[in-house]
């Protein structure tokens, strides 16, 4: 098979790449708003004593999309299905992984003013 011309194995079709986008989107946003809910409950004292799940299993478990994310990301542009709404998704998912990552960093080195400032920025773009 001819993997240029597309076909109904096609791994890029149009309603594929929204579908996985909005997927791989909805899980970042649910972990960030659970991070928000445990940051709101426990404060920067008691968060990261959660039992499960805590920022860093959050943090641990998401580090395959983004992977997927980096992947899609580097792609977009190549891939003619890939629309301006999903590429913006992929980008604000990035960004939601990226500050829960700096919300984990600033607990285990106890830098306070660097976690609320990494909360903040997960608040401002949350989806509730």
């Amino acid at each position: 098979m001819d993997v240029t011309q597309k076909s109904d194995y096609a791994l890029w079709t149009e309603a594929t790449i929204k579908d996985k986008v909005e997927q791989v989107w909805a899980i970042v946003f649910q972990n960030s708003n659970t991070v928000l809910k445990q940051h709101k409950e426990y404060g920067f004292v008691g968060i990261e004593r959660i039992p499960t799940p805590n920022i860093h299993e959050i943090v641990l478990q998401l580090r395959v999309f983004d992977a997927i994310l980096d992947i899609l990301l580097a792609n977009a542009q190549d891939i003619a299905e890939v629309e301006y709404e999903q590429q913006r998704q992929l980008l604000n998912a990035k960004s939601q992984l990226v500050a829960m990552g700096q919300v984990a960093a600033a607990l285990k080195a106890e830098k306070r003013e660097d976690f609320e400032e990494a909360i903040d920025r997960l608040q401002k773009q949350c989806c509730i």
